[in-house]
């Protein structure tokens, strides 16, 4: 398959960046960035490495590809051919990208690269699952924000950090599993492959390079596979080295955390809530203050969120080669079909435990009204009738645009209303002096 995001090396704080060759001036990065991380420079569109949150939205949503992420294309292949001592852990939703009789030979095929270990992500998540649940019942007169995913926990952190006390302290399951791999063999190196930006930003915060020596995409893989030659076809059928516990293979899924933690999952439970996408998740955090402001200690909430609408399996880096729901009912089979390991109920928290703390809110300078309006004024809106508020600029309406103006992250010729305008007067000017 040939990759969307050219293999390039980038620096380490540059998770998401724009190539400005392919970059055509549409705002549609603008439009969906839901942290506002995107800014405009010359007709660029340029990501604010310090604001964003490497969910991804930007690259799957720009239709002329020019947002990529950061690869460990460069030092997989180099680990490969040194001969290391590598393990990969694979995400659960490997099985949405992934027909049947390529998992079966999934595998066989890494070995061939020369991972000397092969498992699946599912283990990792099993015991997050678990340390999560011994948190909460702990702590049953808190409200909990579930945090296998690293987007959400980097939104909340960053933007809401009101919400950080409400944050499960356990690590993700990437960082659950690689922490049970390097336990007693600390030259051995780590490679975590998903559908997922936000876990390449993760694993190079605090300490946590430590425990993750790299992390691909589903995409750098098949190209890795590509490079050395290697075919599923020509792959036997084989089992991965550990068996995950059961349900775990379903946290690419909402709820899927929840399963594995044996909490209830029921659409109309008044406790838990598995929301996905950014929308739904800002929705439940709205319900969520608003519950502490009216004092109902009667309900506690555990919300399980995921920054991707319908989970991992619509991650940034998924093959889109079926449609969502049968990529779900493909993620469903492939767990139904393993009976899963008895695992042992231990006491797990203290072993994978995390520190999410409140960040430095991102709340940006306010403007006076004055201010606002000469800026409008700009773009010909002198009165509230000419502000369309069209959204063709990427803003939700002509004043957020203005104030994006003022911030120093957006330009006065975006607005395309008023562009088209001024070359219109152009061309009448042209005509009226032109003698032919």
């Amino acid at each position: 398959m040939q990759s969307k995001n050219p293999i390039r090396p980038q620096e380490k704080s540059a998770v998401v960046y724009t190539s400005k060759a392919m970059c055509r001036d549409c705002y549609r990065c603008v439009r969906v960035c839901p942290v506002n991380a995107i800014k405009m420079e010359g007709g660029q569109a340029q990501v604010i490495a310090d604001q964003c949150i490497a969910c991804g939205t930007c690259i799957a949503e720009c239709p002329q590809h020019a947002k990529a992420y950061r690869t460990d294309y460069g030092k997989v292949l180099a680990m490969l051919e040194a001969g290391d001592d590598l393990a990969v852990s694979l995400a659960p939703s490997f099985a949405a990208c992934y027909t049947p009789w390529e998992q079966k030979r999934f595998p066989s095929a890494l070995r061939s690269l020369g991972f000397s270990y092969v498992g699946e992500t599912a283990i990792g998540a099993w015991h997050t699952a678990e340390a999560s649940l011994q948190w909460m019942q702990a702590r049953p007169g808190m409200d909990h924000i579930c945090t296998a995913c690293p987007a959400v926990v980097s939104y909340i952190s960053q933007y809401v950090p009101e919400f950080a006390p409400n944050l499960v302290p356990v690590v993700s399951p990437m960082l659950a599993h690689a922490r049970m791999l390097k336990q007693g063999q600390p030259k051995r190196k780590v490679v975590f492959v998903g559908p997922c930006v936000a876990k390449k930003a993760e694993a190079t915060a605090g300490n946590n390079e430590v425990f993750i020596d790299a992390v691909l995409t589903f995409e750098e893989l098949d190209e890795l596979l590509k490079i050395k030659q290697i075919s599923l076809q020509n792959c036997e059928e084989s089992g991965f080295d550990e068996d995950a516990g059961a349900n775990a293979r379903l946290f690419a899924l909402e709820g899927g955390l929840l399963k594995t933690a044996g909490l209830n999952t029921d659409l109309l439970d008044v406790n838990t809530i598995a929301v996905s996408g950014f929308d739904e998740i800002r929705e439940a955090l709205n319900g969520l203050a608003e519950k502490k402001e009216q004092q109902n200690g009667n309900s506690k909430w555990i919300i399980e969120p995921l920054f991707c609408k319908h989970g991992c399996i619509n991650g940034p880096s998924v093959r889109h080669k079926q449609s969502l729901y049968s990529r779900r009912n493909m993620v469903l089979q492939f767990a139904a079909s393993k009976p899963g390991a008895n695992m042992m109920h231990e006491q797990l928290f203290d072993r994978l435990n995390a520190h999410y703390p409140p960040l430095a809110n991102k709340q940006r300078q306010l403007f006076s009204d004055s201010q606002i309006q000469e800026v409008l004024q700009l773009t010909g809106k002198h009165k509230t009738e000419d502000e369309l508020n069209c959204m063709a600029c990427g803003f939700s309406s002509c004043r957020d645009k203005a104030i994006a103006v003022l911030h120093g992250i957006a330009e006065p010729e975006m607005c395309m209303p008023y562009m088209r305008r001024l070359a219109e007067k152009k061309f009448d000017l042209m005509i009226d002096h032109d003698p032919n």
